[in-house]
């Protein structure tokens, strides 16, 4: 599987608190997300995630246009942690979420782009690897 290569020979990676949503489910992507924890797509927060986290979230709270719930769901989730470590390392962040600038929800192009981090879909980076679907 292509995201396994990449993900192994480092080219792509994603937050271990991705994993940490992922594994709880009882489906197919909760078995892959299990399969891949060899493969080193699975990245935890050093230091250097940690402080883009701690930007990030001081963003989004102080936010206007964020409702507090929404903040809360937010922060709580992996999102936030996904766009630090694109921010950290230089990456870019895959998403399917779309900009929504005026949303009380924060979105993860909005929150990302506010820190330079860009954002692409699926089906963006995967033909930017080659892969035909």
């Amino acid at each position: 599987m292509v995201l396994r290569e990449k993900g192994a020979e480092g080219i792509i990676a994603s937050s271990a608190y991705v994993y940490e949503e992922l594994k709880g489910g009882d489906d197919a992507l909760a078995e892959w997300a299990t399969e891949c924890q060899d493969f080193g797509l699975w990245v935890p927060a050093d230091e250097s995630v940690q402080h883009a986290y701690s930007a990030i979230a001081d963003y989004v709270a102080q936010h206007q246009t964020y409702a507090p719930e929404h903040v809360a769901t937010f922060l709580g989730r992996a999102d936030a942690w996904i766009i630090a470590h694109a921010l950290a390392g230089g990456g870019r962040v895959v998403t399917f979420e779309v900009s929504q600038p005026l949303s009380a929800r924060p979105k993860i192009p909005d929150v990302a782009g506010n820190f330079g981090v860009g954002c692409l879909s699926l089906h963006e980076m995967l033909k930017e690897m080659g892969v035909r679907i």
